[in-house]
């Protein structure tokens, strides 16, 4: 074999593993909203890694249940126009606002609903 053997590319988890593993020991504890909400979270998180995003989650009724909505109101690498964004909502959506910095999903520490996690081992 040459010298330059291929190296193995460490795993990338996919999308329900990481939801998985911030669910690890807390599922049967939550509420089917707050496991919505967490996976709302993953899901921006593999979609704008890196990312400032602004957003207001609602609960919605339907003929299966309460499900999360969330109404992105802006997203950007810098957060200047998020912020700007932001500023030009009314009061009442202002107070439901969440703006924070995305994480990418690989990291080994990520923040999920104000919570700091550690990805478990594979």
């Amino acid at each position: 074999m040459s010298a330059a053997k291929k190296q193995k590319k460490p795993h990338q988890a996919t999308f329900e593993e990481v939801v998985q593993s911030y669910l690890q020991g807390v599922a049967p504890k939550l509420l089917p909203e707050a496991e919505m909400v967490i996976r709302e979270d993953v899901r921006l998180m593999f979609e704008h890694p890196n990312e400032y995003v602004a957003y207001i989650d609602s609960l919605k009724r339907t003929p299966r249940g309460r499900v999360v909505v969330r109404k992105v109101i802006a997203l950007d690498k810098d957060l200047d126009p998020v912020a700007a964004a932001v500023r030009s909502l009314p009061p009442r959506q202002l107070r439901r606002v969440v703006l924070r910095r995305i994480p990418d999903p690989h990291d080994r520490r990520a923040y999920i609903a104000g919570v700091e996690y550690e990805l478990a081992d594979d």
